[in-house]
């Protein structure tokens, strides 16, 4: 390609290699990548972790790893060859040509700075120097106009935490836009996010997109996200793009056995059970030419346990984070119950008491009411000095993030050895509980930074069970994994599920996984259950306006992305109501009585139960037609 035509592209990379080197060997990072993206499209970057995703958006800002270099290649961003630039040049160009959203919106802030000086900083210069503190303000008021952040004069006297994720999301987006980049690089910008947030944040950015004309490159593991944002699409895997073309065309026939595997391993709403995970002995094969040995493709169904004993009775549980006399509880009256080798979603958005409900029930977090009894005879004191040892092996934590829960100087026998040691378990080993998570003995030995992703939550799984606990509590556990170490880790917690006895109380926003993995599902919404039932019931014909707004806002891959939340549908008040129903100020259904009356429990089935005003047949019906507000 010429030097004009790269004029003409937002993005041009020609053969491109990344490397660093090991000892007096060179490591190729990237390999042979050629990419190009014309102003006004959208190119998403997928593939698991490892493959190269990350780095290569990093190029485009003209950013490599200290250790890493350009072995090949030329990179053309807005006209410029990046990595010719230096100096001035160089800030100039990061300063008005491209802009990073990155994943943590909320660490990339600066938590000692109001948002206005922040927005101003990220003005280019020649504005900055010329505008007024007035014009200045009333451009970041626009700004956060832009992506309909609530009150926006008001919000930029206030600091990054006083703000929600998703709010904190939306001030990362328009910091990028302040400078009127050319191209806009998204670094998994919804990852970790519920999915209504998810929903509104993507909804941003295809208006903005489409008002702006901007290129855009989305990084992301989730195909769903993929399909709805990006014109074109780019597979990468170990460090080479194996399939690119435009998205429909990639996502609907893939040609490269690992495309299909990606497709394969995504978990559904309207599909129960545990997709495969990626067969690396079908791609290998493939990419060496030879016979294509035949890939899983089967998708398991769970089967809930039955008549098993409770291993936690939770009954009025009562959490109280207000100092004023005034204000309603956090989490409120709240039941609930997990049996032996059972596994219970409990959802909800960001907010909504999940975590708190969770730090209870490990002795983390006082309450204010409520009684929780352990296998069915012990009750659970308040927090954990006062609690028997016995009682705390019972009830182990898996946590969200395996890089930060693991001590990355010591090794993975320190930490699955560690409960072990504690608790003065005979009879076992690192080897045994390395085994029960599908780990060879030979890890032992590795650090964390030495594992993958996946092979870190595993480690983190291990150290949990070595414990021998009867309740797990799993935080997150696949949130950030790629969709196949995904299915590998909610198949290997149904085996140990069934094999073990082990009741699970599985804290999630992603309604897809606990599509396949839920036996029953609770729905919290401001610390009030809402609705809980079976899995199958949940996702049923008949759900309680909160959890059909939940539905709704699921980005399926290969449905239409028609809906979005209404303005001001995805922002969750910041409490709850003193009387009645705390999902008032948001439902489509609302009546008087549901603004002062506490909401009663409606009886769907033996095993489905529903907190609302509305008759059983307005939650069937009226909602499949109004869509719960959504536009």
């Amino acid at each position: 390609m010429t030097a004009t035509q790269s004029e003409h592209l937002a993005i041009d990379i020609q053969n491109l290699d990344v490397a660093y080197m090991a000892g007096t060997r060179q490591v190729n990072v990237l390999q042979g990548v050629n990419l190009a993206l014309r102003p006004g499209e959208v190119l998403g970057l997928v593939g698991e972790s490892g493959s190269g995703k990350s780095t290569l958006a990093g190029i485009l800002l003209a950013s490599l790893r200290t250790s890493s270099f350009i072995a090949r290649g030329t990179v053309h961003v807005a006209g410029a060859d990046v990595f010719k630039l230096k100096g001035k040049g160089l800030r100039d160009f990061r300063a008005s040509q491209v802009a990073l959203v990155p994943q943590n919106a909320g660490a990339a802030l600066t938590p000692t700075m109001r948002i206005a000086d922040q927005l101003a900083e990220a003005f280019r210069s020649d504005d900055a120097s010329t505008a007024t503190r007035a014009a200045r303000r009333s451009r970041a008021i626009e700004l956060l106009r832009l992506v309909r952040l609530p009150n926006p004069a008001a919000a930029l006297d206030k600091y990054p935490h006083q703000f929600s994720g998703g709010q904190q999301q939306r001030i990362g987006i328009a910091m990028a836009l302040a400078a009127r980049p050319a191209i806009l690089v998204l670094d998994e910008p919804t990852t970790g996010l519920d999915v209504v947030t998810q929903a509104a944040i993507l909804d941003t950015l295809s208006r903005l997109h489409a008002e702006l004309g901007m290129a855009m490159v989305l990084v992301s593991h989730d195909l769903g996200v993929i399909d709805k944002m990006c014109t074109h699409v780019a597979v990468l895997r170990q460090g080479k793009v194996v399939e690119s073309g435009p998205t429909k065309d990639v996502l609907a026939h893939p040609s490269h056995p690992y495309t299909r595997g990606l497709l394969a391993s995504v978990p559904r709403i309207n599909a129960p059970g545990i997709p495969p995970s990626l067969d690396d002995a079908v791609i290998d094969a493939y990419e060496r030419g030879e016979t294509l040995p035949a890939a899983e493709s089967a998708v398991y169904e769970r089967t809930a346990p039955v008549g098993t004993p409770p291993v936690l009775t939770v009954r009025g549980l009562t959490v109280d984070y207000n100092r004023k006399p005034h204000g309603a509880p956090t989490v409120l009256d709240v039941d609930l119950d997990v049996h032996a080798g059972e596994i219970v979603a409990l959802v909800g958005e960001s907010g909504s008491g999940k975590s708190t409900i969770a730090n209870v029930i490990a002795g983390l977090q006082g309450t204010k009411a409520g009684v929780l009894t352990l296998d069915g005879e012990t009750e659970l004191a308040a927090t954990v000095p006062r609690r028997a040892k016995a009682v705390r092996r019972a009830i182990q934590i898996i946590f969200q993030n395996a890089d930060t829960s693991l001590n990355p100087r010591q090794t993975v026998r320190d930490a699955v050895n560690r409960p072990l040691r504690l608790f003065g378990i005979r009879g076992s080993s690192v080897e045994a509980a390395l085994a029960d998570v599908d780990l060879p003995g030979s890890f032992a030995q590795r650090l964390p930074g030495q594992l993958s992703g996946g092979q870190r939550q595993r480690v983190g799984i291990a150290r949990a069970v070595a414990a021998g606990p009867s309740l797990v509590l799993a935080d997150e556990i696949v949130s950030a994994l790629d969709v196949s170490v995904q299915s590998s880790i909610l198949r290997l917690m149904d085996r140990l599920a069934r094999e073990k006895d082990l009741g699970f109380l599985f804290i999630t926003h992603d309604l897809a996984v606990v599509r396949a993995i839920a036996d029953r599902v609770v729905v919290l919404y401001l610390g009030r259950i809402v609705e809980e039932g079976t899995v199958d019931e949940i996702f049923g014909s008949i759900s309680h306006p909160y959890t059909r707004l939940l539905l709704d806002a699921v980005i399926e891959l290969g449905d239409d992305h028609a809906s979005a939340p209404a303005p001001g549908q995805d922002e969750v008040p910041d409490g709850p109501p003193e009387q009645g129903c705390p999902f008032a100020s948001r439902c489509p259904l609302v009546m008087d009585v549901c603004r002062t009356v506490r909401p009663p429990v409606v009886p769907v089935s033996a095993t489905h139960s529903i907190r609302c005003h509305a008759p059983l047949n307005n939650l069937r019906l009226d909602l499949a037609e109004s869509a719960t507000g959504l536009v």
